[in-house]
């Protein structure tokens, strides 16, 4: 996901006057447009900014000395055949807390927000074999295969200008604007405008691309955001958290119900996760990324429909990847506007709107009172005075004699960016899952309007339960990077899945576990994960934990062999291993829509406290990509089963997750990897991996008896 970036040639730019100080100018009331060369490379960097926000915009120039020996050493060039290069967002500032939101570490040199069309328009097949190429926002390049961006060479590069405009309210616009021919026939003009109003904590980047050639123009769009907002340093921390709004699929009480649930990031360090998000799943076009501690937030919201989404995790950055699918025939334009907006005080976010963001929540009242509570918080773009709350709160299901729905208002005096506006209604119905709808009005101008569905019983990422220091071994073999052995992916899952859950955690390889000096002191959970090595020593440790008590977690891929001769696990043997590895896409390609159809995914086959609370197909997607098909022994239950996507063969559907007890304990089967299989890095299970992470906790907890 992070590949290198190819030094590029010089560009040709036609620089606005008013461009080039050189100075940053001093900050002024309403929008100002300075130049300061921030990456220390030569060339300036743009910087555009109000009172709230400080946009920094790299120019496309490449660095002034990238041909010369230079001591120190120029920084890595950031200039290539990936990125679109004019107009690159390096930082984003909010300036009242002077919160950073994108990084830039000494080691990989990140620069905040590229954007990238990440499919190369092929125009022509050369006799090498290779291809002549368009890469919207750089020009033509000569690749090879699906000509992704490594294989590219640059032959043409398309020249940008840059100009400056104000608005009627006193703002500014920096425009960006690449014009392409070629003689094969393809053409394109490529605009992007900044604009900068001033009193607001958002900026908007409307795009244009116009198919000027005479034949079709078929591509991806896509940014690639670095996020940062950790309280200390670079990077992130398990403050931080992120929502994208996903809409449940079916035909059940909870289809097309959106799900905006706050998710703090997972940190399975030194890995990450890594997948697609079907566009079926995605409700509407907009994230937000904040951090509980500070109360920063960070809203990026888009008015045209998503293809995809594609999420990742590193142990320094993250990035949430919205892809738009553009395919243009001849004189046609694709036009489409980004908007950000920043702020403090919010720890969630339901729904943006068109001045401002939502928060909501609808809770039970507490044991002593009866009814619920809905509470509503509203951070607008702007200062803003005399406005108003209209909510509306109606039970899913009313029972016999419920009363209507219920209406409230609230005035707001006075609310800013670094000051939302937060009430809270008494709402007096029963406990239950409600539609709620929401709007923040000035005068007959509606600012923000939400309809969701909240309340009890509904799926939450957060599970219930604290392991409060129970004891966990896990049994995993070493990956080898760089030489030296590190934990592998799928302990390392769940090492930082375990620990937030209040478990005590050790993360040991076959060799250590059958030593004499090994400590079983107090173990209450012992998990295989990661490794098919099992000693045939262990088992008979392993039988008398659970006789005792304790539990077994037992996950694919599955080696049965060293319990032949035992009644510790649930399940007699294996039929089968079934992979789906050959239908992987290719990265960066439009092959991730409908991606699921060619998966399996997960249902549940009774109530069990692992599944609780948790979406599972059809709702939602897993998108497992490995399976092991078992025989169960008697008396063992099967928790989850396997179900075919439409287009994934052969159509398996036996069990997944098997429990059974042994002795005073537990023993769980899981038949897949942790991290799901081949390809491994599809293992997101909703946004950024908040019910993955949710299922293996409840199963741990199940295990190992902490709860019942």
């Amino acid at each position: 996901m992070l590949r290198s970036l190819v030094p590029a040639l010089a560009i040709a730019v036609a620089v606005s006057s008013s461009l080039c100080q050189g100075v940053r100018a001093q900050p002024v009331a309403g929008v100002t447009v300075s130049s300061e060369d921030l990456d220390k490379d030569g060339p300036p960097e743009l910087i555009l900014e109000n009172e709230f926000v400080r946009v920094e915009l790299m120019t496309g120039e490449p660095p002034a000395n990238q041909n010369e020996p230079v001591t120190p050493p120029a920084p890595p060039h950031k200039y290539g055949t990936r990125f679109t290069w004019a107009g690159w967002v390096n930082n984003v500032v909010f300036k009242p807390t002077n919160r950073r939101w994108f990084i830039n570490d000494g080691e990989h040199h990140w620069h905040g927000i590229p954007e990238e069309f990440d499919e190369a328009v092929k125009m022509n097949r050369r006799d090498t074999g290779e291809y002549d190429v368009i890469k919207v926002g750089i020009g033509h390049c000569v690749g090879s295969g699906i000509c992704h961006c490594g294989s590219l060479k640059v032959v043409k590069l398309a020249p940008w200008t840059r100009t400056v405009e104000d608005t009627p309210r006193g703002g500014k616009v920096v425009v960006f604007k690449q014009v392409f021919a070629s003689e094969f026939g393809y053409g394109y003009e490529y605009e992007k405008r900044f604009t900068l109003e001033p009193g607001e904590a958002r900026f908007t980047v409307a795009r244009a691309l116009k198919n000027t050639g005479s034949k079709d123009i078929n591509t991806v769009w896509y940014i690639h955001a670095f996020w940062g907002q950790a309280t200390t340093g670079s990077g992130y921390d398990h403050d931080s958290w992120t929502a994208i709004p996903v809409k449940y699929r079916g035909d059940g009480p909870l289809a097309g119900v959106v799900d905006t649930a706050s998710c703090l990031l997972n940190k399975p360090d030194p890995h990450g996760i890594w997948g697609p998000l079907a566009g079926e799943l995605l409700a509407e076009s907009w994230c937000a990324a904040g951090n509980r501690k500070t109360g920063d937030v960070f809203i990026e919201r888009m008015d045209t429909p998503w293809g995809y989404q594609r999420v990742w995790t590193y142990p320094t950055t993250y990035s949430c990847e919205p892809f738009v699918v553009i395919d243009l025939k001849p004189g046609e334009t694709k036009a489409w506007t980004v908007e950000r907006f920043l702020g403090n005080g919010l720890s969630a976010v339901s729904a943006p709107g068109k001045a401002g963001a939502l928060d909501l929540a609808l809770t039970p009242a507490g044991a002593a009172a009866k009814g619920m509570t809905l509470k509503v918080a509203y951070l607008p773009v702007q200062p803003e005075t005399g406005l108003e709350i209209r909510a509306s709160v109606q039970p899913q299901a009313a029972a016999a004699g419920q009363p209507a729905p219920q209406e409230f208002t609230a005035a707001v005096d006075a609310c800013s960016p670094t000051a939302p506006f937060s009430t809270s209604f008494d709402v007096p119905v029963s406990a239950v899952a409600c539609s709620v709808k929401v709007q923040v009005r000035k005068g007959a101008d509606v600012l923000a309007d939400a309809e969701r569905l909240l309340g009890p019983g509904l799926p939450s990422p957060v599970w219930n339960g604290d392991a409060k220091g129970a004891k966990a071994i896990i049994l995993s073999q070493p990956d080898m990077r760089d030489n030296k052995p590190v934990i592998c992916p799928p302990a390392a899952m769940l090492q930082e899945y375990f620990i937030a859950a209040g478990f005590a955690v050790t993360v040991t390889d076959p060799d250590a576990v059958v030593k004499p000096e090994f400590d079983w002191t107090g173990v209450q959970l012992f998990v295989v994960a990661g490794t098919t090595r099992i000693p045939g020593q262990l088992v008979a440790r392993l039988e008398s934990l659970v006789k005792d008590g304790g539990g077994l977690l037992l996950c694919g891929p599955l080696n049965l062999v060293p319990f032949e001769f035992s009644d510790l696990l649930p399940v007699a043997k294996l039929v089968a291993d079934v992979t789906v590895t050959g239908s992987s896409p290719r990265d960066g390609t439009r092959e991730f829509i409908g991606v699921w159809r060619k998966r399996y995914q997960l249902q549940p086959a009774g109530a069990s406290p692992i599944t609780v609370g948790i979406p599972w197909y059809p709702l939602v997607f897993q998108d497992v990509a490995r399976l092991q098909t078992v025989v169960l022994k008697p008396g063992a239950a099967t928790v989850l089963a396997y179900t075919p996507g439409p287009d994934v063969d052969p159509a398996v559907s036996s069990p997944a997750l098997v429990t059974g007890s042994f002795g005073k304990g537990r023993v769980a089967v899981f038949a897949s990897p942790v991290n799901w299989g081949a390809p491994p890095q599809h293992v997101i299970f909703s946004r950024l991996g908040e019910y993955h992470r949710k299922f293996f906790v409840q199963a741990a907890f199940w295990t190992a008896g902490v709860t019942q």
